[in-house]
């Protein structure tokens, strides 16, 4: 989703942890994890290619709805970072604090 970030649409989707540890230890598991990361691949550039002519029809005809939209879905993924942040020991301990 353009505006969004990566890192933001991956803790929704649940793919974040995941793809830290995949990365963080490259040899454990790699078959299985190049498995699962080949349709998340797929699914990333088909969304960009798809869903790009989508938005840029969408904000010629309708920019302010569309902004508000993304102001929504950045907003939106608070509670569920909130939460997250919560189970690994709060927010100051993630930002190294």
């Amino acid at each position: 989703m353009p505006g969004l970030s990566g890192g933001v649409l991956a803790v929704i989707f649940g793919i974040y942890d995941k793809m830290l540890r995949f990365l963080g230890n490259l040899t454990d598991r790699f078959w299985q994890n190049v498995r699962y990361f080949i349709p998340v691949g797929i699914g990333f550039v088909l969304g960009i290619l798809l869903f790009s002519f989508f938005v840029a029809k969408a904000f010629g005809a309708y920019e302010a709805f569309f902004t508000c939209l993304f102001i929504g879905c950045v907003a939106g993924t608070f509670p569920s970072l909130y939460k997250q942040a919560g189970e690994h020991g709060g927010l100051l301990k993630i930002f190294g604090f």
